[in-house]
């Protein structure tokens, strides 16, 4: 099975871990941000630790090869100025989870970004192409979400886990071999996310006596991988 970064785990930072940056690291940051003042595409795309995962259901960039090609889809000049513009003083270090930009807008790891918690237009209006595909592509009680979580499939199930317009999550499992347009076998609703110490996430969702948890250490497998 393939194994899954939670951007959304790498987004919860108490303050008391936050940590300022040793000299290195200063010097790695002073780095970017020339890069991205000189505006550079080549050089952007060389600084990025791939792949480069973006929002379900959107594929991740493998390379920089790809990169290339979408660059615009990721980077716009927006971005491009917030990170050529920051000071020193607003990049900081939160432990085991990186560096990160303000509250968390792009993370770094020796130097290269490995998480990047920003959309430009381009990618919100083709996110929301491909989640009305999905939707179309659905049994009809499913339709209705706000965005995909996460499914993975097991020998005997095929399970997705969407999140809803309330912020809770909903379950819906079928055999292995069904299709996701067929009448589900199983939907749990009102499920919740929690996080642990490091960056698995576990969803739980209760039914009655029937009490589901998964965690991206064991089963999960994102979207965009599973065929």
């Amino acid at each position: 099975m393939i194994k899954s970064f939670s951007l959304c785990a790498v987004l919860l930072v108490a303050s008391t871990d936050v940590l300022a940056l040793t000299p290195v690291e200063l010097k790695q940051v002073n780095n970017v941000i020339q890069i991205f003042k000189k505006n550079n595409r080549t050089q952007i795309i060389a600084q990025i630790d791939y792949p480069l995962e973006r929002p379900e259901p959107i594929s991740t960039i493998k390379n920089s090869a790809e990169m290339s090609t979408r660059f615009e889809q990721v980077f716009d000049q927006a971005l491009i100025d917030k990170i050529a513009n920051s000071k020193s003083a607003q990049w900081s270090n939160a432990g085991w989870r990186g560096i990160m930009l303000d509250d968390g807008t792009v993370w770094l790891n020796g130097g290269k970004f490995f998480a990047l918690n920003y959309s430009t237009e381009l990618e919100k209006k083709l996110l929301k192409q491909l989640i009305q595909q999905q939707k179309s592509e659905l049994y009809f009680s499913l339709k209705q979400f706000k965005s995909p979580e996460i499914r993975f499939k097991t020998d005997d199930y095929l399970v997705r886990i969407d999140e809803m317009p309330n912020g809770q999550f909903r379950c819906a499992s079928w055999e292995a071999d069904k299709k996701m347009r067929s009448k589900p076998e199983l939907i749990l609703k009102k499920g919740k996310i929690e996080f642990s110490g490091s960056v698995e996430t576990i969803h739980i969702f209760s039914n009655l006596a029937h009490t589901f948890i998964q965690s991206i250490e064991s089963l999960w497998v994102p979207m965009k991988h599973l065929k």
